[in-house]
């Protein structure tokens, strides 16, 4: 079931709504859109009475969602979810991605050779098999973490982010230390508890159609993973068998328009498994993009000939380069473009990874961040007490729209909320503070008294004029590889010292810390990101419930009473 709230419904309504499914003994899952917002309600079987929630204020409509599947569903959802794969790499928009590469990791020559022809060529992202599942046991399975480490070095040699195939529960976690994306492959595409297993993974999950699957079996497939939290899925249709021998499967292009009727999740197609031919992957390449399918996944091999596993259906390097050239005049024609290679160039810096220097770490961020205009996360929060040496947690949901509109709401403390629009920072935390909500303005220039709500702005961008900073060490307990940045304020502030955690690879910055001058530390740690998601500056008003008293710092400082 689907709550439609009204145009502009104030958040007390919306939280209101999600109590109500809660109490009634349901999981309520907010969606703020462009224009409005929509509570999904997860969890049941059969119906719903909705008489309760339907005379709720603000509620607009109920919408009871036929289709066996929910979350994926375009009833559940009418916006398209747009995929990020790396920064400047998303799947679902108006780009057309290119994944190419061989189907297995063969030695570093070969995966080497393949990056470099590929991302010369155009493509998006690397594809390449560490893990193979085989028809027969006695062919070749793959080079296993070896192979990833060999993608991995790919990555680094060319920028280009990795998708590539998770086989197992154990497999998908040592996959996610590597890769971009997980690839589910047909064969796995109902093994349910290695689908739930990544969709608890901070990871878009590739997911290919089974041999012998619908369009309904694909879809609910894909309400696994997005049942366990993880709404970063791409699906792929890569051909069903039939009773016609003449190809290796029926590429079935009519699942890529269903798809994208019957569900808001984006789908590619991968012409090499759809038809295992190699002079058949051109033309059903181009078919698949007129078809409006919002990618490809193509097999390429730098010698095919001795290819190790499916040369048959591998392009050589220079069909490859023929290729892309007509999927752009192809994107071109129906009003998309292939994704450009400019973007790419983010990952070049992971070459200096090793090193420690300061502007080498900084450059990394930078590139990253260069083209982000909105950010998507979950977080963690741990707040350890300068004083008292007491430790407390906290985790939610984040959406924000750079450089200076942010929503933060809590799961854990449930209620508190923490919303910048763009002049005033709102904090209403009734865990703490019950009966007043603060507001505060937001930082200018290097105002270190106001509030910073972009930590990149504040953190990454030009932080010389504002710090004295040196470069830490390495850290590799973390699932992400990084080295770190701190940064002591050369001006008296909110915090006297922050750490900045910066990926060797992608440049990203998944955990930072603060120190204020009670000592006290505060790290935050994102999950689930998802860049340049599409926003809408309605999501960041905020309207303090009735009854509640607003504090006003500024006044405060000023001596002007609240």
């Amino acid at each position: 079931m689907l709550v439609v709230m009204k145009h502009g419904a104030a958040q007390v309504d919306i939280d209101r709504v999600v109590r109500t499914i809660e109490e009634m003994g349901y999981q309520a899952a907010p969606m703020p859109g462009a224009q409005r917002t929509a509570v999904g309600l997860v969890g049941n079987d059969g119906r719903v009475d909705s008489s309760r929630i339907e005379a709720l204020p603000g509620v607009a409509q109920v919408i009871h969602v036929t289709q066996p599947y929910k979350q994926v569903s375009r009833e559940w959802r009418q916006e398209n979810t747009v995929v990020t794969i790396a920064p400047g790499v998303t799947v679902g928009g108006t780009d057309v991605v290119i994944i190419a590469g061989p189907c297995s990791v063969e030695n570093e020559e070969q995966i080497l050779t393949a990056a470099r022809a590929v991302r010369a060529a155009g493509a998006t992202a690397l594809r390449g098999g560490a893990f193979k599942p085989r028809s027969s046991p006695y062919a070749f399975q793959g080079l296993g973490r070896k192979g990833l480490e060999l993608l991995a070095l790919a990555k680094k040699e060319t920028g280009l982010p990795i998708v590539t195939e998770a086989m197992d529960e154990e497999g998908a976690h040592l996959v996610a230390e590597y890769a971009d994306c997980i690839q589910i492959g047909a064969r796995n595409m109902q093994n349910y508890s290695l689908l739930k297993c990544v969709g608890r993974l901070d990871r878009p999950v590739l997911l290919k159609r089974g041999l012998a699957a619908t369009v309904s079996d694909l879809l609910l497939s894909a309400e696994y993973i997005l049942a366990e939290g993880n709404g970063q899925v791409i699906l792929c249709e890569r051909g069903v068998r039939t009773f016609d021998p003449a190809a290796r499967n029926m590429f079935d292009l009519t699942a890529v328009p269903i798809v994208h009727a019957q569900s808001h999740l984006p789908i590619i197609a991968d012409p090499s498994h759809g038809t295992g031919a190699r002079d058949k992957v051109t033309p059903m390449a181009r078919a698949a993009l007129a078809a409006g399918a919002d990618g490809v996944m193509v097999e390429v091999h730098p010698t095919p000939d001795r290819a190790l596993s499916d040369g048959a259906q591998s392009l050589y390097p220079d069909q490859f380069a023929q290729l892309v050239c007509e999927l752009r005049l192809i994107a071109s024609a129906i009003g998309r473009a292939v994704a450009p290679v400019l973007l790419l160039i983010i990952g070049l810096f992971a070459s200096r990874a090793g090193a420690q220097n300061v502007d080498d770490v900084l450059n990394r961020a930078h590139a990253a961040y260069e083209h982000v205009t909105t950010v998507k996360a979950s977080f963690e929060q741990t707040l350890t007490s300068g004083l008292t040496g007491d430790t407390s947690n906290a985790r939610g949901d984040m959406l924000q729209l750079r450089p200076n509109r942010l929503s933060v709401k809590f799961t854990e403390p449930a209620g508190d909320r923490i919303v910048a629009d763009g002049t005033w920072l709102w904090v209403y935390a009734p865990s703490a503070t019950p009966g007043q909500v603060i507001k505060m303005p937001l930082a200018g220039g290097d105002d270190n008294e106001a509030a910073a709500v972009d930590f990149v702005r504040e953190f990454i961008d030009s932080p010389r004029t504002r710090f004295t900073v040196s470069a830490g060490v390495a850290d590799t307990a973390l699932a992400h590889k990084a080295h770190t940045l701190v940064l002591v304020p050369k001006k008296p502030g909110q915090y006297t010292k922050a750490t900045v955690w910066v990926d060797d690879d992608d440049g990203i910055v998944r955990q930072f810390e603060v120190v204020d001058g009670t000592g006290s530390t505060r790290r935050i740690r994102f999950t689930k990101l998802a860049f340049n998601v599409p926003v809408d500056k309605s999501q960041f008003s905020y309207t303090p419930p009735s009854g509640v008293k607003v504090v006003d710092r500024q006044a405060m400082l000023n001596g002007s009473g609240m």
